[in-house]
């Protein structure tokens, strides 16, 4: 529970982090009732359209993994890495449509893991290397690629 409302807190604070969270908060209140309004049936499809609309673009993916060493190795009874896990959160923004700046974007992609154990680790099977990539750890958010897109910041002020 704890790692979802990490998730959460982080994806309120990446339009934060970007500039344009009160833009993006008068958006949210002004078409929250539109979008009930507009699909009772999907309401997250209508938001994600409104997002979309402005120049936002998220996505949130979750990967949950059951493994075990039954055979070889050196911890075939240690229940290591039995579950493991890892949540990816990516924001893409349209910085033409959000501040004006031409031809510009921006990404920026984060993630998470749970447990603590990283999975089958190497020390399982003797490797110096562990059997799942996927597995980062009891980690709350890292953020692994941000990328800018567009022309630079001193040539747009000219």
């Amino acid at each position: 529970m704890k790692n979802i409302t990490k998730l959460l807190t982080v994806m309120l604070v990446f339009p934060a982090v970007n500039g344009f969270a009160e833009k993006a908060e008068a958006e949210i209140e002004s078409e929250s009732s539109a979008v009930m309004a507009e699909d009772k049936d999907n309401p997250i499809e209508a938001a994600a359209e409104s997002f979309e609309d402005s120049g936002i673009d998220i996505s949130v993916s979750l990967t949950a993994l059951y493994q075990v060493n039954v055979h070889g190795g050196l911890s075939t009874g240690k229940r290591s890495g039995r579950h493991s896990g890892r949540y990816d959160a990516e924001l893409s923004a349209d910085l033409d449509k959000l501040l004006g700046l031409k031809n510009s974007r921006l990404f920026i992609h984060g993630w998470g893991g749970w447990p603590d154990t990283e999975g089958i680790g190497g020390h399982s099977v003797g490797s110096q290397w562990g059997v799942n990539a996927l597995s980062v750890g009891n980690r709350s958010m890292d953020i692994v690629e941000f990328f800018y897109e567009g022309i630079s910041l001193t040539r747009a002020s000219r």
